[in-house]
């Protein structure tokens, strides 16, 4: 914990590594497990700390420490999403998280944040949407831009974009009528 609490989560992690199997079914065992999946996150590894906070509130889902694991496990998985333009696989499965957890525990300290980050990943897919739909015009696949602006239509109907794909649709089914 020393090592944790100085910020040196390298060495932290090596020796909870150690100490996990000695603890197991213990109290300490669970505090090490939660500090261990902590210790990763805080060191910006958070594929494995999404994995070990999964993992810790699944292993102790009767501690006092598995709703703050369940919604560090979903916001693990919301840091390692990137940039919209890149896959967007950890994205999805963040909002998958976020929303078990808000439908598991709607009154719960975490609903209205995951609420807010649900909503800030999905404007990252519809940015995505768009931009896709925009790219196959602009390099001339008519009939996949027409078909990715009606994807996008019923994905994100109220999204402000609808107007301007709406506009690139006529312009592309113009251009294939002179086909």
């Amino acid at each position: 914990m020393k090592y944790y609490e100085e910020g040196d989560y390298y060495h932290a992690i090596a020796l909870f590594e150690e100490v996990l199997p000695l603890t197991r079914g213990k109290i300490e065992g669970e505090k090490a497990q939660f500090y261990y999946a902590y210790a990763h996150y805080k060191d910006k590894q958070y594929i494995l700390s999404a994995h070990y906070f999964k993992s810790f509130y699944e292993t102790y889902s009767r501690s006092e420490l598995a709703p703050e694991a369940e919604f560090m496990y979903a916001y693990s998985l919301y840091m390692d999403s990137p940039i919209y333009s890149l896959d967007q696989t950890s994205t999805l499965e963040a909002i998958n998280a976020f929303q078990l957890l808000v439908n598991r525990n709607p009154d719960s300290a975490f609903a209205n944040q995951a609420i807010a980050i649900i909503g800030e990943l999905r404007i990252k897919l519809e940015t995505k949407s768009y931009h896709n739909a925009k790219e196959y015009h602009k390099i001339g696949m008519l009939k996949s831009a027409n078909i990715a602006i009606d994807n996008f239509a019923k994905e994100y109907p109220d999204s402000d974009f609808n107007e301007e794909l709406r506009d690139l649709k006529i312009e592309s089914s113009f251009k294939m009528a002179q086909y």
